[in-house]
């Protein structure tokens, strides 16, 4: 399991195409936001640290996930 993390520390998600990370093989999955059941904040005291970033991305946050297999 990879995490990806954006590169810039503040900026707008336009679009995120996974195409070609899922054409290498091996890869199994690609997971962000959209993925997660219920709520995708958490945090120590009060959940309003996003686990995948969804509109903007604030202090390199995760972006999204990529899953694999050995192969």
């Amino acid at each position: 399991m990879w995490f990806v993390a954006s590169t810039k520390a503040h900026a707008n998600i336009v679009s995120i195409d996974p195409s070609a990370a899922l054409a290498v093989p091996g890869v199994v999955d690609y997971v962000d936001c959209r993925d997660v059941p219920g709520n995708n904040d958490y945090g120590p005291l009060v959940h309003d640290i996003p686990l995948f970033a969804k509109k903007e991305v604030r202090k390199k946050i995760i972006s999204y996930c990529i899953t694999a297999k050995y192969v």
